[in-house]
């Protein structure tokens, strides 16, 4: 098999240093692999493999954003628009994704942002409009129900920067800056102990609400209050990610990663500042909740 194709989209994408490939293995399941941590020959063996996709590691920041389930006539309009993609991969037959590279590395929260403007401007699928979307690797089959085994092919891999993508971005209000954003990536493995101290903040949380009244809880600013409690007993912003995303896998939250990311964001954030600082000598409580100190 010729990888050819497939080793542009990494290049394009930064190289094998910061993209992540996602595979079907054997069961049905999907893994996920950061190429980095793979071993020599690995993509070799994903020769005989079909439905594979690639993505910048998630969530640190970068400047690609994946606009999905769109025809030619669509990326042509993108390029007369000054939106022309850095890749452009066919999906099936006469269906197409979009990468586009806009000119700075962008946090999650922009990026998906931007994803959701340019399917409102271009069409395709709101549901692919996220921050960190897997797309189609090229060279591998489509195996998807009614895609004939369509071979994914390479129709543009030019790298180019989006010139008027600062457009689109001067809309978008930045939630913070992006050298903020913590830099935890989904394979390293969560902190059990400050997970439990995620678990235990939030239970006091609910029952200080409870206590003040409250009837219908906001599951958001639970979540936002824990964050900023753990941020008081001294964890720091990647140790309070890991626990949320830990603690939170069971909920029925779409991009789960995302709104971890946001929230976390939030309470590290200097928004949040007035709060910690107000909530400073109920520290020793909170870390009693906890169970612990934090180390």
């Amino acid at each position: 098999m010729d990888f050819a194709d497939f080793n542009r989209q990494v290049a394009v994408l930064g190289g094998v240093a910061v993209v992540q490939v996602a595979f079907r293995a054997e069961g049905g399941m999907f893994m996920v692999r950061n190429l980095a941590r793979t071993s020599r020959g690995f993509i070799e063996r994903l020769g005989g493999t079909d439905d594979v996709y690639i993505r910048r590691a998630a969530p640190c920041d970068h400047p690609f954003v994946l606009v999905d389930d769109i025809d030619m006539g669509t990326i042509d309009k993108m390029v007369r628009d000054g939106i022309a993609p850095a890749i452009s991969i066919e999906t099936s037959h006469e269906n197409y994704q979009a990468v586009i590279r806009f000119v700075r590395d962008l946090p999650p929260s922009i990026r998906k942002s931007a994803a959701r403007a340019l399917v409102k401007k271009y069409g395709g699928d709101l549901g692919s409009a996220d921050a960190d979307h897997f797309f189609r690797a090229a060279g591998f089959n489509n195996k998807k129900p009614g895609r004939q085994n369509f071979l994914v092919r390479l129709l543009n891999v030019s790298g180019t920067v989006a010139e008027n993508g600062d457009r689109l971005l001067g809309r978008l209000d930045p939630v913070c800056p992006a050298s903020s954003a913590p830099d935890r990536r989904p394979d390293q493995p969560e902190d059990p102990f400050a997970a439990q101290a995620f678990f235990r903040a939030r239970h006091g949380v609910v029952h200080f609400l409870r206590q003040s009244g409250m009837s219908v809880m906001d599951e958001s600013r639970i979540d936002s209050m824990t964050a900023v409690r753990m941020r008081v007993t001294g964890w720091t912003q990647n140790k309070v990610l890991g626990a949320m995303l830990a603690v939170g896998e069971l909920r029925q939250n779409h991009d789960h990663e995302d709104y971890c990311l946001r929230t976390v964001l939030w309470a590290f954030s200097p928004g949040a500042d007035a709060q910690v600082a107000a909530l400073g000598k109920y520290a020793g409580n909170f870390r009693r909740i906890e169970g612990r100190r934090a180390s």
